[in-house]
């Protein structure tokens, strides 16, 4: 069967939700041993293509875009110190750079494993199974709530990849530049301003 093109579209519209995340690599910025939680927009993510018999499918998720970052000097390896409202403000749709099968989450434990490249180290990868699940961060990834396998299960569904495994259909994806992504314009919100509270909870 022949390869079809795939769209993932991180969209500009809010869904009205508020998560409520960590800030990310450090998450306790005032050393007391609990981590500061901030509320944060939660955005639409769809997935687009055609399914066998030509008609057009969209599939509808979730996402975090923007999260609190904070990295104190000589915290971690990452190069930006200090506070940033971390998130891609645009990217014109392109097809997907790479796929990272073996990917697995950095801030918290997640059974969903694998990202897709959007550009640099900036990849969309599993978040929070839902919005109760709290505490979560990120360095301007974008996190898919919900499970991110059921995600790339629909990737490979409308890929018409005859693969065995949804890794393996959208690595396929990838390298044949059928897989197309695109973040469409979102002002990022003022993170630092929409602190919600100190939680004591087990941190990676």
């Amino acid at each position: 069967m022949k390869l079809r093109d795939v769209d993932i579209i991180i969209s500009g519209t809010k869904t009205g939700d508020t998560y409520y995340a960590k800030s990310y690599p450090c998450s306790d910025m005032d050393k007391n041993s609990k981590i500061e939680l901030y509320g944060v927009p939660v955005y639409y993510v769809y997935i687009k293509g055609t399914d066998d018999k030509g008609q057009s499918v969209k599939y509808t998720w979730k996402a975090l875009r923007f999260t609190p970052y904070y990295n104190p000097p000589n915290f971690s390896s990452y190069k930006t110190i200090g506070w940033v409202n971390s998130g891609l403000h645009k990217l014109n749709r392109q097809p997907a750079p790479e796929y990272k099968k073996a990917y697995e989450v950095h801030n918290t434990y997640s059974q969903h494993n694998g990202a897709i490249v959007l550009k640099g180290t900036f990849y969309i990868h599993a978040g929070p199974e839902d919005l109760t699940h709290i505490g979560w961060g990120a360095a301007g990834c974008v996190e898919i709530i919900g499970s991110f396998s059921e995600f790339k299960d629909q990737v490979k569904e409308l890929s018409g990849s005859t693969q065995v495994d949804a890794d393996s259909a959208i690595s396929e994806l990838v390298f044949y530049k059928k897989l197309y992504i695109e973040i469409e314009y979102a002002t990022p919100p003022n993170i630092k301003a929409n602190f919600y509270k100190e939680v004591s909870i087990k941190r990676r």
